[in-house]
């Protein structure tokens, strides 16, 4: 303790009964400074320098120390101020700085939603808009815009997307199960997806039955966060066992999904109630079900396996959370990290967007007067 507080704490604690007032406090310290700066240059302190009177906590400076102590007191000030400058100056500089993004994790997940887009674009050209502008049947139809829209109709149904689309896919959800790991707010976030995922839907029955998304990528991945929050929130007992207990977990959970997959494939599950038709993908039971999700439907079973994994892997890769690319970090990636890290508001608008576009281009040039979709 410094001879400051010291004599401060003495004097205020000699009458406990008394109020001590700030002009008090502050008048007593800076004479106890004055008094400690004499003692360090040689000289002796003046005993009458502070005295208790009134019962109550106060200071009577003599006049030997109001000779000599103003300019020490001043001192003192300006000393007091520097060292309360230098301490807010070492916080700030000693402050932690703000985590940096990884930012191969988000150009990747840019890259997989651009790929979505692609593919929901190709659809909609191909399969909805084509066939309006040029009938279904549009073999016979001329044009650089007849041709790309036998090309998207092509694509769909293509090798390469077939191999393509699930590589994006288990990709995409992978990273989404990693981002589970370092987001603190998992909870609110799974919510907020199954409510999304509930205005889809609801907009998706309204618009046309045939578009009708029951259980889409949205709803999907709101239960799998929802699910991997459970399992995080039982192990905050400790944080020790948490750490290792969890990436065991999840990959436990990335296992099971796995295996009932593999089963399905060689033995196609019978008898499925209507209730769990969300769990399995079409081709992995006998008889379809009356579960309906026309438009879009992303199967527990097999997608979920990917996503715990993407949760169980990547604490592991990343245990310092920091870029393992450091070298490639350039700016070449900043717009596909831009939209990795906005991916959640991109996926839920592109398809609007796709659309809206289209039906204005129908109504300006293609089908002059008519959006087509209204």
């Amino acid at each position: 303790m410094s001879k400051m507080s010291k004599t401060v704490n003495e004097n205020m604690q000699s009458d406990c009964s008394g109020r001590v007032s700030p002009s008090d406090f502050w008048a007593t310290a800076f004479a106890s400074s004055a008094s400690s700066a004499n003692t360090e240059h040689g000289a002796l302190p003046n005993p009458s320098a502070v005295t208790m009177c009134g019962g109550h906590c106060g200071e009577v400076l003599s006049e030997s120390v109001q000779d000599n102590g103003n300019a020490a007191v001043a001192t003192s000030e300006t000393e007091f101020n520097d060292e309360a400058a230098d301490a807010k100056t070492e916080l700030t500089t000693t402050a932690l700085p703000r985590k940096k993004r990884i930012w191969e994790l988000d150009a990747l997940r840019g890259f997989c939603i651009i790929l979505v887009i692609f593919d929901h674009f190709m659809y909609t050209i191909g399969q909805m808009f084509g066939p309006l502008w040029f009938g279904y049947d549009m073999e016979s139809a001329a044009g650089p815009l007849a041709a790309f829209c036998r090309f998207a109709e092509w694509y769909w149904t293509s090798l390469p997307r077939t191999i393509i689309h699930p590589i994006a896919l288990l990709v995409f959800f992978a990273l989404c199960g990693a981002s589970c790991t370092f987001s603190r707010n998992n909870l609110k976030r799974g919510f907020l997806l199954l409510l999304m995922s509930i205005a889809v839907s609801i907009v998706t029955l309204l618009f046309d039955e045939s578009v009708f998304i029951h259980f889409g990528t949205l709803t999907f991945l709101s239960f799998c966060i929802l699910i991997w929050e459970f399992f995080s929130r039982l192990l905050d007992f400790n944080k020790t066992v948490k750490k290792y207990a969890l990436p065991a977990v999840s990959f436990v959970c990335a296992a099971v999904v796995g295996i009932l997959f593999l089963v399905a494939l060689k033995t196609p599950f019978q008898n499925v109630p209507d209730a769990f038709g969300w769990l399995f993908d079409p081709f992995l039971t006998d008889v379809k079900t009356s579960f309906n999700s026309p438009g879009e439907i992303m199967a527990f079973i097999p997608w979920a396996s990917f996503f715990f994994l993407g949760a169980a892997i990547v604490p592991v890769i990343y245990r310092k959370r920091v870029t393992l690319l450091s070298a490639l970090d350039k700016k070449w990636h900043k717009p596909l990290s831009f939209i990795g890290r906005h991916t959640l508001i991109i996926y839920i608008s592109h398809q609007t967007i796709i659309i809206s576009i289209l039906a204005l281009i129908s109504f300006l040039f293609i089908t002059p007067g008519d959006f087509l979709v209204i």
